[in-house]
């Protein structure tokens, strides 16, 4: 199920989140939410911002941010099943994961 309540911070170490999303389709979706380029995604999480202090700077909804990372590898995810690499079972609790995990990572701020 995809987050729809308000995000607050929480951890997860900035490293994590550029390697997760620094060069992805998923990190080119998070420049153009924000209206901002890639590279200036990248300097601001290593000045120390998350990507929830982003959001909130930029006048976005951090949640939406979330379903919107969550939504790219979805579609990821959805291809596999289609193919058959992935059972539909294993797709929910992929999904279930991923979502845990991009919502500690928008909230991010230190300890990776």
């Amino acid at each position: 199920m995809l987050p729809t309540a308000a995000v607050t911070k929480q951890t997860l170490g900035r490293e994590g989140i550029l390697r997760a999303h620094g060069s992805s389709p998923a990190g080119s979706a998070v420049a153009t939410y924000l209206d901002l380029s890639r590279a200036e995604v990248r300097t601001s999480l290593l000045a120390g911002n998350s990507l929830y202090d982003l959001a909130v700077t930029r006048h976005r909804d951090p949640a939406q941010l979330v379903r919107l990372i969550v939504g790219v590898h979805k579609t990821k995810l959805d291809a596999d099943v289609a193919s058959g690499k992935l059972t539909p079972a294993r797709e929910r609790a992929s999904l279930a994961r991923l979502t845990d995990s991009i919502v500690t990572a928008v909230d991010g701020m230190v300890t990776g």
